[in-house]
């Protein structure tokens, strides 16, 4: 299993595994008004059942 930011070319090279793409809100480096949110992908060499989240 891997966490790593969601972009385009991440998704190609790990293309043919298992897939989920997530909103993660970072508030620890940001000192100034609200966390910011970005997308994080989890990778699996296996599909879950049921789902991770």
């Amino acid at each position: 299993m891997l966490s790593i930011n969601d972009h385009p070319d991440i998704q190609g090279v790990f293309d043919g595994f298992w897939m989920e793409g997530l909103d993660i809100k970072y508030s620890t480096s940001n000192t100034y008004g609200a966390p910011q949110t970005s997308r994080e992908l989890v990778i699996c060499n296996w599909q879950p059942s049921g789902g991770l989240f």
